[in-house]
């Protein structure tokens, strides 16, 4: 994983040089299409290990007891929370930051919407201790 966190830098150090290149020589529509080929080349190479991740985490619920139910709904609140802020920064890359803010609310919301069964169900366990 070191390499990978070493090309990962060395792509993101080689667009930002080349985006403010670019934006300084009046070409502000080929520096966001530079950012945005950085960031997908940088994305594309990091998936696979999201496979390691999600065995780690499978093995984590298994050990710690958790239904598979729960345990799926902690996953989608972790992915839509990392897409929201994936996306809501490619906005304001875009110098969108109005669409951004928007982007994190729609995030925020629907987590909290996914989350509600997960609530209810710990509000009816700590009411059934007490």
């Amino acid at each position: 994983m070191e390499k990978e966190m070493l090309f990962c830098c060395a792509v993101a150090l080689i667009t930002a040089f080349s985006c403010l290149f670019l934006r300084e020589s009046r070409l502000a529509a080929l520096a966001l299409l530079a950012a945005l080929a950085g960031g997908a080349l940088i994305l594309l190479r990091i998936l696979p290990h999201l496979q390691l991740l999600f065995a780690a985490f499978r093995a984590f619920a298994a050990d710690c007891g958790l239904e598979g139910y729960y345990f799926t709904l902690v996953l989608k609140c972790i992915g839509i929370a990392y897409l929201a802020e994936f996306t809501a920064e490619l906005c304001r890359d875009a110098a969108q930051g109005a669409l951004a803010l928007k982007v994190q609310l729609a995030g925020k919301l629907s987590v909290l919407l996914l989350a509600l069964p997960l609530l209810a169900a710990v509000t009816a366990t700590v009411a059934g201790l007490l």
